[in-house]
Formats: structure tokens, C-alpha cells, sequence
């Protein structure tokens, strides 16, 4: 599984889309359904498929430059929108069903493959369940460069998840209701079943990523079908954050992306994986942290979460927030906001990024709380268009903030997320003098763009999102224990001597001798 690429350079995805119908309360949709209006040039250009809740894969051939796999990305999925819009169903690009509960979803496809495996689930918890019915990915296949390059590639790719799951984040809303974190999925795929998921970094080691994967592929328990006694197959069943495939690595930990992010998420892999000093610049980042991947993981969601929560039984606690509260809530985000653009390390920044939770959810309740005082002719419109403004100021707020990281640095959108709070301060302050309504500016948030790798484009330079300011930002919030040591990576690796059932054959492809 570990083979380099026969052609290294190459780019690829699989987009994950969830179908419900296009209606005012959406209900899912049966595949079948859904199937039956594609065409012959559809299935050979994207290969659907269907996962086991019934959400729609779209899988691309690799290109040999991210732009050109956008101009297919973006082809297809109108493509696949428009046969989904003639059957009266459109395809939400979200990480989680932001509708759907598993009682509302059964397993769509009840093979004994997906049937084993729902069971195997079970036995650890409820996550399993939803995991497999209700999210969905967008995955990016890079391919695998020989010997030492291709090792960093493979420690990058599994390093650099937590904060790249956490930048991507899309999904915020399950069943109905806000998740509570902006990136639910990645929480649902830490809690599910670790022995096959990974999520702790069971399956990474420093100097021998094979003996490392085969150890973890045979540690996981075999799903009692005939088909799992293949060595291959079984490597099938397990779903590590990133999957050697045989020339190629997975990236699996990002969630369903809107069209317009695709290329920039793509670009940040591929430029991290395939430029050399991007490699090195992240290898030099992460590695002293390598060893606490799970912890990593949890940490990159949890601190404006844990800041959200707060402030919402705050607010609870208080009763029903009145306009005085306003100022002291953009108070406290443009505090959180400036915290978290000078914090000298990871733990100053994590505790910014919680007074920005604290202070966004008593914004939003407050806000929330005093629309709803209109008069009650007017609430629906008043509502309507708080929702457009909501939305909108993210949208707009994300090429904003690319922009500035990428011309000033990736501590730029936080200081202007912090002149945004003190903006929405002072008109707060005049709106509780003068009984008018206050407005509200949405705080930039951190967004990724390129500055390493103009290789990847065919005009010589990318147009699309690299991994500069991901790992500026990285620079800024992480402390440095060392530098990156060619010993840390060595030229040749070693498979290791673990030949249970085969799996050692069946992983180490020679690639990473």
C-alpha cells in the first residue's frame, strides 16, 4: 500500500454529496431515485456511487494540476445538481445531515459488508451508526513520492489533520440543531471505533510507517464476513484520517466542501504534500507534537466550542438577555479576537479562540432575543432578513480574511476581527442609549492561501489556496521544541517483522522500503 506513485504529480478527489428532497421540511433520499437519472456520460465521467446512508460520491480522475481538477470538479457537481434538480432532490455539501437523525436515515445499503460493520460499530457506541449514515467527506488523493520524500509526505498528511480539519470545518448543524462545534463530523469520527478510525494516532510512527500501519491493520478486529479473511480486503474495512492506497495517499479528515472552497482545500493538500519546503516548514511544526495525536485532535475543536457553551448557560443562568448585554459581549470577542492574534503559543491561543466562543454566543443570543421583540407582523421578515445578513457577512467574511493573511500575514484576520468587535462595541454602546437596534459585523475568520507552490499551476503560478498561511499560522501558535533533523526522517525505513495474515505483504508496496 505504500508503492510510490508510476506518476507522481497527479491530484484527485471524491466529493461526498447528501441528497434529501427539495422541499420546505427535506426528507432523505433513497438512491435508487436519485440513480435513475443519470446518464451514461455522467457515471463514466464521475463514477458515481453510494455510501451506506445513501450519500452520492462523485470520484475524478487524478489531473496533473489542481486547476484543471477544478475545472472538472466544478463541471461534474453542476452536473450532478442539475440530475439531482430535475428529481426534485438537491445535494447539501456539508460535513454531517444538517436534518437527519439515524432514526430518520437506515442503512441504505444492507450488504453483509455494511451490515457487519454497523454491528462492529455498535459494540463501541452510537457514533459508528452516524458516521456512516449521516457524513460526508471530501477526499483528496495525492500521489506517493519515493523513499524519503514520500515518509514526510505521509507524516505531513497525518500531522497537518487537526488543524487542516479544523480550517475546513463544515459542519455545525445535526438534526435540526446546532452541533455545538463547527466541525461535528471530525467529533463523530473520534468517537467512533479508534482500533479501525485511528483518530488517536495509533497507526503513525516516526521512523517506521509501515510497521506502524500493519501493526494497526492487524490489531483491528476482522469483520466476520468470508470476504475480511483477504489481507487486502480487511486493509478495506479500516478508515485511518489518511489511507495509503497503493501508490497514492487518502486524505479522508476533511469535511464535504462547498464548490467554491473545493480548490483552495485541494490546493493546501497538494502544495504540503508535493512542495518540498512546505514539507519541511510543517515537518519542522509538528513533529515535536507527533506523539499526541489524539489529543491534538480534540484540541483543535474544542476551545471555541468549549467559549460557545459557556456563554450559552451564561446566558441561560441570566434569563432572557436584555440590549445592555450587547456591549459587553463584543467586549468580551474583541478581547478574545486580540488574544488570539498576539498569543505567543498554543495554549494562549486556544484560550483566545474560548473568550471568542463566550463572547459570539451571548452576541448572537442577545441579538437573537431582542429581534424577536418586533412586532409580530414584521417577525418573519425581521428574522428573514438577520438570516441573510448572518450568512452572507460569512461568506463575505472568508475571502476578506483570505485576502489579508495572504498580503499581511496570518495574524491580519484576527486583528481585524478584533477592530470588527470594537466597531460592533461602540455602535452596541449607542444602540443601548438610543433604543435603536444594533447591527453587527461578522469577525473574520482564518482562511488559507498560497505561497508555496507555484508548480502545481500550469501557467507557472496557483491561483488556488496554498499552505503558506496554514503553516504561518501554525508558527504563530505553536511553540518550537526543535528543528526538523534529516535523522528524524530516515532515507530508508524499515517494514518492521509483523506478517499476521499477510498484512505486512499486503502494506509495505515498497515504496517506503
Amino acid at each position: 500500500m505504500f508503492a510510490p506513485a508510476r506518476y507522481p504529480g497527479l491530484v484527485g478527489v471524491e466529493l461526498e454529496l447528501i441528497p434529501v428532497t427539495d422541499t420546505p421540511l427535506p426528507r432523505p433520499v433513497a438512491p435508487e431515485w436519485l440513480a435513475a437519472g443519470f446518464d451514461a456520460g455522467f457515471v463514466r465521467a464521475a463514477a458515481p456511487s453510494f455510501e451506506p446512508g445513501g450519500q452520492l460520491e462523485l470520484s475524478l480522475p487524478p489531473r496533473p494540476t489542481v486547476e484543471d481538477l477544478a475545472a472538472d470538479v466544478a463541471v461534474l457537481s453542476r452536473r450532478a445538481a442539475a440530475i439531482a434538480a430535475a428529481r426534485g432532490i438537491r445535494l447539501e455539501a456539508v460535513g454531517l445531515n444538517p436534518y437527519h437523525s439515524c432514526a430518520d436515515v437506515p442503512l441504505r445499503r444492507p450488504e453483509p459488508r455494511y451490515l457487519a460493520m454497523q454491528r462492529a460499530f455498535d459494540e463501541v457506541g452510537a457514533d459508528g451508526r452516524r458516521m456512516m449514515r449521516l457524513t460526508a467527506s471530501l477526499q483528496i488523493a495525492v500521489g506517493l513520492l519515493p523513499g524519503r520524500a514520500g515518509h514526510e509526505q505521509w507524516l505531513v498528511a497525518n500531522l497537518a489533520g487537526p488543524p487542516l480539519a479544523a480550517a475546513f470545518a463544515n459542519s455545525a448543524v445535526a438534526a435540526g440543531r446546532a452541533a455545538g462545534i463547527p466541525g461535528a463530523r471530525t467529533r463523530i469520527w473520534q468517537n467512533a471505533d479508534l482500533r479501525r478510525t485511528g483518530y488517536d494516532g495509533r497507526h503513525l510512527d516516526r521512523t517506521d510507517p509501515v510497521g506502524a500501519y500493519a501493526a494497526f491493520a492487524a490489531a483491528a478486529p476482522r469483520l466476520p464476513i468470508r470476504e475480511a479473511e483477504q489481507p487486502a480486503y480487511h486493509l478495506s474495512t479500516l478508515f485511518p484520517p489518511v489511507r495509503p492506497r497503493g501508490g497514492y495517499l487518502e486524505v479522508r479528515y476533511l469535511d464535504a466542501q462547498p464548490l467554491w472552497r473545493i480548490p483552495e482545500a485541494v490546493g493546501v493538500v497538494a502544495s504540503l504534500l508535493y512542495d518540498d519546503r512546505a514539507r519541511h516548514d510543517a515537518l519542522d511544526l509538528l513533529l515535536p507534537r507527533a506523539q499526541d495525536q489524539h489529543r491534538a485532535w480534540g484540541a483543535a475543536l474544542t476551545a471555541l466550542a468549549a467559549g460557545s457553551l459557556t456563554g450559552t448557560l451564561a446566558r441561560a443562568a441570566r434569563g432572557m438577555p436584555g440590549p445592555q448585554a450587547l456591549p459587553l459581549a463584543a467586549a468580551i470577542m474583541a478581547c478574545g479576537l486580540a488574544a488570539t492574534a498576539v498569543a505567543p503559543g498554543l495554549p494562549a491561543a486556544l484560550a483566545g479562540l474560548a473568550t471568542v466562543g463566550i463572547g459570539w454566543s451571548c452576541f448572537l443570543g442577545t441579538t437573537i432575543a431582542m429581534l424577536q421583540s418586533a412586532d409580530p407582523r414584521m417577525l418573519g421578515r425581521v428574522m428573514s432578513l438577520f438570516a441573510v445578513v448572518l450568512l452572507g457577512g460569512a461568506s463575505a467574511g472568508a475571502p476578506v480574511a483570505s485576502f489579508l493573511a495572504a498580503s499581511l500575514g496570518p495574524r491580519t484576520p484576527f486583528f481585524a476581527g478584533t477592530a470588527a468587535a470594537i466597531a460592533a462595541l461602540a455602535v452596541a454602546v449607542g444602540a443601548t442609549r438610543t433604543g435603536t437596534q444594533p447591527s453587527r459585523e461578522e469577525p473574520a475568520a482564518v482562511m488559507v492561501a498560497d505561497k508555496y507552490s507555484p508548480h502545481l499551476s500550469g501557467s507557472g503560478r496557483s491561483d488556488v489556496a496554498g499552505p503558506g498561511v496554514v503553516i504561518d499560522l501554525i508558527k504563530g501558535v505553536v511553540p518550537r521544541k526543535s528543528g526538523f533533523e534529516e535523522a528524524a526522517v530516515p532515507q530508508r525505513l524499515h517494514g518492521g517483522g509483523l506478517h499476521r495474515g499477510g498484512l505486512a505483504a499486503g502494506v509495505n508496496g515498497h515504496g517506503l522500503p
